[in-house]
Formats: structure tokens, sequence, C-alpha cells
């Protein structure tokens, strides 16, 4: 007798809040090789949620007129199941090797829920 367990993202995601105290999403290791040299890989995380307290998101673009700060967040208040108002924004830094997409962390051309998302 088999069992199968049905595990879908959503329940992964509350799961591992509640067994872990916390937990970092969006998070990539760049491998990249260069003839034997070792290259310093980057954590970047864009989503923090700790174990008590808001869901933080780390904005990695800027508000001009789009609705990126409202959108963003209810994307994430949507996906974890939580109120919006717990979710709170702060910027990122001006880095874009940790906080941009492909290496870019410009706003422009309607593309920061595309990109983000």
């Amino acid at each position: 007798m088999t069992t199968e367990l049905a595990l879908n993202r959503r329940t992964f995601l509350k799961s591992s809040l509640l067994a872990g105290g916390g937990l970092a999403l969006t998070v990539s290791l760049p491998v990249r090789g260069g003839e034997g040299a070792a290259q310093a890989r980057v954590l970047n995380a864009y989503i923090h949620v700790p174990s008590e307290g808001p869901i933080t998101l780390v904005m990695p673009k800027v508000e001009m007129g789009q609705g990126t700060y409202t959108s963003l967040p209810m994307l994430i208040a949507e996906e974890l199941e939580v109120r919006l108002d717990q979710i709170r924004t702060e910027p990122a830094p001006p880095d874009p090797k940790v906080y941009g997409v492909e290496g870019d962390q410009s706003t422009g051309g309607s593309t920061s829920i595309r990109d983000c998302w």
C-alpha cells in the first residue's frame, strides 16, 4: 500500500514557516566558473518571513506611478494567505548585482510587476 503526499507551493510555504520559525524566499546563488578561478557568490533575498512580526519585502524597484509598492505586496499577501497589512516594504539598496533582475535594477517600461513576480 502506498501513500501519496499532495504538496503544493502554498502548503510548502505555510509548513516551512511553521516548522522553521522563519523563511527567506526568492534566493538565488549564481554559480559561475571561470577557468578554475573561484568567484564570489552573492546571496540575494527579497522576502523575509520572520517567526514574529511583519513580512518584509525588499523592493528592488522604485514607485513611478505604476502601483508597484501596492501590487507586489498584494501578490505576496495572496500567495502566503496573510492580510495586506502584514506586509511591509523597504527600498533595496542600489546594488544591481544583488537586487537587480538579470543585473539590472532600473525601473521603467512598465515591467516591474512582470520582472519581480
